[in-house]
């Protein structure tokens, strides 16, 4: 009888890795980090840690998509494919998200008493 050892046998799980950081490459905790399948139905998530990283394992092989949020940033969103056991690393650069401001100024002429 053979047994293969452990670790030999073909892996059907993945994990994806990385950091979140922002244009100047501080690091950015507190991030949601997501990994979905939509037409499966399947998500998973993880909160940035104090250094930015973050881990999601456990994940079936396939394609992914990789929503990233936080407030004041952009949401960020890429595909990720895993088809091997192999850890994936990803670097996320999140853009600070801008806002538009409307000023009206209103001018009364002098004397008119406003």
């Amino acid at each position: 009888m053979l047994v293969a050892p452990r670790g030999i046998a073909a892996q059907t799980t993945a994990l994806v890795r990385g950091v979140v950081v922002d244009a100047q490459g501080g690091v950015l905790p507190g991030a949601d980090v997501r990994v979905t399948k939509a037409q499966a139905g399947f998500e998973r998530n993880a909160i940035t840690a104090a250094d930015g990283r973050f881990v999601i394992g456990n994940l079936p092989l396939g394609a992914y998509s990789l929503p990233v949020e936080l407030a004041g940033f952009n949401t960020y969103a890429r595909a990720v494919e895993l088809y091997t056991s192999v850890p994936v690393h990803v670097t996320i650069v999140l853009e600070p998200r801008t806002f538009a401001v409307r000023v009206k100024r209103y001018f009364w002429p002098p004397g008119t008493g406003r």
